[in-house]
């Protein structure tokens, strides 16, 4: 039964119930926007005008998140009843995503209790994004694309992804012309390579880029890294260029590429550690682990600049060395799952880097990382003192040690975006843009950083991977 099949969604008998646990601010704030849900609702009913209509549709779906958590399943229910009514009676191509987007992925701020109860209904949010392409909606149609590539709420047909992909394309979708130009350059889709296509089409998308979809300017980029024979000569100076636009975007990968670049001075551009760090904040707000990684291994070395008087030389600090501020760092990699940052962080705790020495907590981390098969984790733990460790707590401990620390409270504050509903906002969707299936290669060799030689724990990696667009 769906999450929002009105058998299966229980109402509250009494709403002044959901209020009773609330601080006296926090419950006239909530009765407030309660009011305002409601009067949103009720004047939905009324209102004719499609777009209108639309705008209070996502102000509610947006909003049901701030209500006590015993009021959301009744309001999303009744938001449903009220969308899906409204699409019978007029076909409104942003109404009909929009349902289309709760069926597949939910309600923004959905909590991890309700998550456990419900189930993506793509048959249905198919048949609503089917509705909007017959319609001529551009991002219907886009979607549609993506669901006959992936097989959700329909067979996978690779040829009809291709075509659909060509329809959205002729309504200025940036994301149907960046997957056509990747389905060129790699032979998918059903098609056979073809590089001139390929790049004519992600030059198509970078004209009608957005936030939604900045991608073609890194492929680009990448391209014009790399050079293509015959046809793209190499230009590092380009290649920067693109990916700084996909960056002000928002192109999480083109905001941590170009942290590595300005970190050991890649395509061109002079080290500057001010500006590698801004990008990796950039990424790191948006909860990108590899970028926290990198900001821990900018705050663990510091940056200094050496200057020669006539005195002698004189070192400078361009950014503090702060062990308490990589731990931190470090802490917020290793929470979003980053094998390497998880190792280091055991580090941390084994040898009070930052933070008081702790050998339980240590060892935890290790052991951790060694399940994610961290190389220097898997081999730490083959060490007398880890088999020990291991050996001193019984089977059935091991198994919930990873639960345990990943159950504590997140100490990191990220930056969000504004929410935003969206189909492809899911990394297996993203994947499609990113080139996230397609080979990887590495890119030109190292150059010389302005990074202290101190010792450091964190891995640095100089050579980024980045995704091999040319097959």
């Amino acid at each position: 039964m769906s999450f929002y099949d009105e058998e299966s969604v229980s109402t509250v008998s009494n709403v002044s119930e959901a209020f009773e646990n609330l601080t006296p601010e926090k419950k006239d704030s909530a009765i407030i926007l309660k009011n305002k849900l409601d009067d949103a609702m009720e004047g939905s009913k009324s209102i004719k005008d499609g777009d209108l209509r639309f705008s209070n549709f996502i102000y509610i779906a947006n909003n049901i998140q701030l209500l006590p958590i015993a009021l959301h399943q009744t309001y999303r229910k009744n938001l449903m009843k009220m969308m899906k009514k409204a699409c019978q009676s007029n076909q409104h191509g942003d109404t009909l995503y929009l349902l289309g987007i709760l069926y597949a992925t939910g309600f923004p701020g959905i909590t991890t209790v309700e998550l456990k109860d419900f189930k993506p209904n793509y048959n249905k949010a198919y048949n609503c994004f089917y509705q909007g392409y017959k319609n001529n909606h551009q991002e219907s149609s886009f979607t549609v694309a993506v669901c006959h590539e992936l097989g959700l709420g329909t067979r996978a047909d690779q040829r009809k992804a291709f075509q659909i992909y060509q329809r959205a394309s002729t309504l200025n979708h940036p994301g149907a012309m960046c997957r056509l130009g990747l389905a060129c350059l790699n032979g998918e889709l059903g098609m056979k390579c073809n590089l001139k296509e390929g790049v004519r089409w992600l030059r198509l998308s970078t004209m009608y880029a957005n936030r939604q979809y900045p991608q073609a300017f890194y492929h680009l980029s990448t391209i014009y890294e790399r050079g293509i024979p015959n046809m793209i000569i190499r230009d590092n100076k380009y290649a920067v260029q693109l990916l700084d636009k996909a960056a002000a975007l928002g192109h999480i990968q083109s905001q941590h590429k170009l942290g590595l670049c300005y970190e050991h001075g890649k395509l061109g551009v002079e080290v500057d550690a001010k500006t590698s760090m801004r990008y990796f904040g950039m990424a790191a707000a948006k909860g990108h682990g590899e970028s926290m990684f990198e900001l821990a291994g900018w705050y663990l070395t510091g940056s200094e600049v050496t200057h020669t008087t006539n005195a002698g030389e004189t070192v400078e600090y361009i950014i503090e060395p702060s062990n308490e501020t990589a731990f931190q760092w470090t802490r917020k990699a290793a929470e979003r799952n980053l094998p390497k940052a998880e190792f280091a962080l055991g580090y941390f705790y084994d040898n009070g880097i930052g933070i008081n020495k702790d050998a339980e907590e240590a060892m935890k981390w290790y052991y951790v990382a060694s399940l994610h098969n961290d190389p220097k984790a898997v081999k730490k733990m083959g060490e007398k003192s880890c088999v020990y460790w291991i050996n001193s707590h019984k089977s059935s401990e091991l198994p919930n040690i990873e639960k345990e620390i990943y159950s504590r409270p997140c100490n990191y504050d990220l930056i969000e975006d504004e929410l935003n509903l969206h189909f492809t906002t899911e990394s297996k969707y993203e994947s499609i843009l990113n080139g996230d299936t397609i080979k990887s290669k590495d890119t030109a060799g190292e150059n010389t950083t302005s990074r202290s030689n101190s010792t450091s724990t964190l891995e640095r990696n100089s050579s980024t991977k980045d995704k091999c667009i040319i097959m």
